[in-house]
């Protein structure tokens, strides 16, 4: 057997044949198993909860006690600002913490546990109407959101198969994916599955969800249980330790984003990210609504069908993989690709026709015809996506000599994820204002929460069913923009090739630019190590700032560090103006404008932050250049 080279071609397993095998499908047996579970309490959670908080709450105890559509959009959008911000000091915690992965794990978890158990008990646990029910949902929600549980194990995973080579990594990540799906599938059915065991047993609606409660502890222990095994296990851990305390490196995160922006693959799918979470704000969280207010199905039918109709995606998914696998080998990735999403563009279109949203029976026959069809021709072709990406690291590869998985993924979400921020707020807020249009003070004010006129169920079914499909017109052609097709991404791996086998001494010409790629190697490392640092200090500049800067004649280079603190000062300002606002907003229940000014309350603070991380450098740049 040949003797692997370089670092990133070992087996997980340690050694070759049955044995490396062995040890292999062992660490991602013990590496998925969380993965697993957590996929079961999240659709267990999420699905559940929000139908809870917003319709079952008023059932059970009283209208006052549910969460209206704006305000609950409103603190979801609260919880994911604040998420923007915990994600990333979660992630550097982890990583300088002298804390070892298993004590944070004991820290950790008992803080997660008591929010799900606040959250599925919610306003039981005061019979007074003391604590308003969204105030007591915010402080759970932010405890649960704010551990930064999966931050420790995703973080976990990658370090564990730092070292592995490319086929084991893919090895890794399908049955992490599949064990996802089947945790989805088993998790929609487990709420209906508990009622029918319960159906027997006279329980009252608090006895039903202590069980929940129950359950749900159950799942979160035996998580936990499987990660500390996992982080026991895992034979890479020591060797990061061991790697990390040899090099220290700083974390420049601004470089590592200039780096990202000049890859055109890169900003290509960046664009339909962007686009894919903007359109969503027209109907993010309604899925739900749309099975109980336009599908007609309530009660013991929501849990059964719900559950009907992961597990008909689950098994459809499995059927027609194969298929769009056949498909992607002989016609290409990208071309198979185009195809996959250009057939589910009209399916939108048909639900809205067939699907009668003032009827009053259920339509679950009409709709689940078109649900199996978008199954076999978006869930199923789901893995196209992934292979796409691949491509764009393997050009950052060329273009950077480096292979910066984790900082491509993290700055695809960074956007989406500030455009997410009013998702909820938007998609609720149209629903909301549809639902009360045209009904006079008196009638608004008699409308019990929960309650949706036909109006409001119109504005479901429009924005649930019918916007996706008119919307992803534009998708389909960001898609067609993509550069790399399979053709230019076979001649990107040559390239990659040619130049690891002659030592980067050969001329490299980027293949969708046309332009020479120099990748600066220098053999003496003290050298190495200053020019690095140099050419780290200017990538906190763009282009045109730098030709600014450098040339003599510009006013810009001679005030630069002026103009870095105005703008920090600036947005420091504006982020306590939109922050004061947005307390304001929500005093007086104005909970969409509201979101508006915590969504730019967000940005600002990002800009602020961004240009504060500037000044030093441009100090060192102007002293550079003699200004």
């Amino acid at each position: 057997m040949k003797e692997n080279k370089h670092c990133d071609e070992t087996t997980p397993g340690g050694s070759s044949g049955e044995e490396g095998i062995s040890g292999k499908y062992s660490q991602i047996l013990i590496a998925i198993l969380p993965t697993f579970l957590t996929s079961i309490l999240d659709v267990y959670i999420d699905m559940h909860l929000t139908k809870y908080y917003m319709e079952d709450i008023c059932k059970y105890y009283s209208d006052k006690s549910c969460i209206e559509a704006s305000r609950f959009g409103l603190v979801n959008s609260f919880i994911r600002s604040l998420s923007l911000i915990t994600d990333f000091f979660s992630a550097t915690l982890i990583d300088s913490s002298s804390l070892g992965q298993q004590t944070l794990l004991m820290i950790c978890a008992p803080i997660y546990w008591m929010s799900i158990v606040g959250l599925f008990l919610g306003p039981s646990l005061y019979r007074s109407e003391m604590i308003p029910t969204f105030i007591w949902f915010i402080i759970c929600s932010l405890l649960k959101n704010m551990v930064p549980l999966r931050v420790l194990y995703d973080t976990s995973i990658v370090r564990m198969c730092k070292l592995w080579n490319v086929k084991d990594r893919s090895d890794l990540f399908s049955v992490k994916h599949q064990a996802s799906m089947y945790g989805g599938v088993l998790g929609a059915f487990l709420p209906s599955l508990l009622r029918f065991i319960l159906s027997s047993l006279t329980l009252s609606e608090n006895q039903i969800t202590r069980v929940y409660i129950m359950i749900g502890s159950l799942l979160i222990i035996g998580s936990y249980v499987f990660m500390s095994s996992f982080f026991r296990n895992s034979r890479e851990m020591n060797s990061f330790k061991k790697e990390k305390t040899e090099e220290k490196k700083s974390v420049s995160w601004i470089p590592a984003l200039k780096k990202c922006f000049e890859n055109r693959a890169f900003v290509a799918l960046l664009c339909l990210f962007s686009y894919e979470t903007l359109r969503g704000l027209l109907w993010n969280g309604l899925y739900i609504f749309y099975i109980t207010k336009v599908l007609n199905l309530e009660g013991a039918n929501f849990d059964f069908w719900t559950g009907v109709l992961n597990t008909t995606g689950m098994i459809f998914a499995m059927i027609f993989s194969p298929l769009w696998q056949y498909m992607a080998s002989k016609y290409g990735n990208y071309n198979t690709w185009l195809v996959s999403y250009l057939v589910q563009i009209p399916i939108g279109v048909f639900v809205y026709l067939f699907v009668d949203y003032s009827s009053t029976e259920p339509q679950i026959w009409n709709y689940l015809p078109f649900f199996v069809l978008l199954t076999i021709t978006g869930r199923s072709s789901g893995f196209l996506l992934d292979s796409i990406k691949t491509t764009v690291f393997d050009y950052d590869e060329l273009r950077t000599g480096e292979r910066r998985e984790i900082s491509l993924e993290a700055t695809w979400s960074f956007l989406p994820r500030y455009i997410d921020l009013i998702s909820s707020s938007v998609s609720f807020g149209i629903l909301s204002y549809f639902n009360t249009y045209g009904l006079s003070v008196e009638e608004r004010t008699s409308l019990k929460s929960g309650t949706y006129t036909l109006m409001g169920k119109h504005s479901i079914s429009v924005q649930a069913a019918l916007l996706p499909s008119l919307t992803s017109i534009v998708c389909l052609f960001l898609m067609y923009r993509f550069p790399i097709n399979d053709q230019k991404h076979a001649e990107i791996l040559d390239l990659i090739r040619k130049r690891k086998e002659e030592d980067n001494h050969s001329k490299i010409i980027d293949p969708l630019t046309g332009e020479e790629i120099i990748i600066h190697e220098e053999s003496d490392k003290n050298s190495q190590k200053i020019n690095k640092k140099s050419r780290e200090e200017e990538d906190y500049f763009f282009t045109f700032e730098l030709d600014m800067i450098k040339s003599n004649t510009s006013w810009y280079g001679k005030w630069l560090v002026e103009i870095e603190i105005i703008t920090t000062i600036s947005m420091t300002i504006l982020f306590g103006i939109f922050g004061y606002k947005f307390i304001m907003n929500v005093l007086f229940g104005e909970d969409i404008y509201a979101s508006l000014f915590l969504w730019l309350s967000s940005v600002t603070f990002t800009l602020s932050t961004f240009f504060l991380s500037r000044i030093s450098v441009a100090k060192k740049l102007r002293k550079q250049n003699c200004f």
